[in-house]
């Protein structure tokens, strides 16, 4: 049985700013959407493969995700498939803890790393604040090489941190 995906990523913001006045009030509006959907394929705007999983990560450890071999598992921790990128198009992480940060990325020489990824050179590293969230997509994706571009670490700081991650590009 072949699989499709269908992807839908949807980012909303709103904030109305009220401001008293001698004379009455006033009031802004500042919105932003961004809503794309991507149908199953390997063109760009398109992905034909996702990977998503809760994790923890303990204190002054890390959790180096190695993109070309991922497995999904069920709720009671069984291998349901495998998963390998060969091009990733969005990655989306939630720091889900109520304390702490986790840094993503800073791996070295087999970071997900370079011209065009999210993260520009192996040293970079993302900083999510507890309750916060990083996102990142590219229509046209970025390469996933084994054992040069295929790690992406989520690393704990000061204590065991829960994140919520979410993947989808090319297998």
């Amino acid at each position: 049985m072949a699989a499709t995906l269908k992807t839908d990523i949807k980012i909303s913001a709103f904030g109305a700013l009220a401001f008293a006045m001698d004379t009455g009030g006033a009031k802004e509006s500042h919105d932003f959407e961004y809503e794309v959907q991507w149908p199953s394929g390997t063109a760009a705007s398109q992905a034909n493969q996702v990977w998503s999983d809760t994790r923890t990560v303990n204190a002054a450890a890390n959790d180096d995700l190695e993109l070309d071999s991922l497995t999904q598992t069920d709720d009671a921790g069984a291998t349901v498939r495998s998963v390998s990128f060969s091009v990733v198009k969005g990655l989306f992480i939630k720091n889900t803890s109520d304390a702490d940060r986790i840094d993503v990325g800073g791996v070295g020489a087999t970071a997900f790393a370079g011209d065009g990824y999210p993260f520009k050179d192996d040293s970079d590293i993302i900083c999510i604040p507890a309750g916060g969230h990083f996102s990142w997509s590219d229509p046209d994706g970025v390469a996933v090489t084994n054992g040069a571009t295929d790690i992406l670490r989520i690393a704990g700081v000061t204590s065991n941190q829960t994140f919520t991650i979410w993947i989808n590009g090319e297998s």
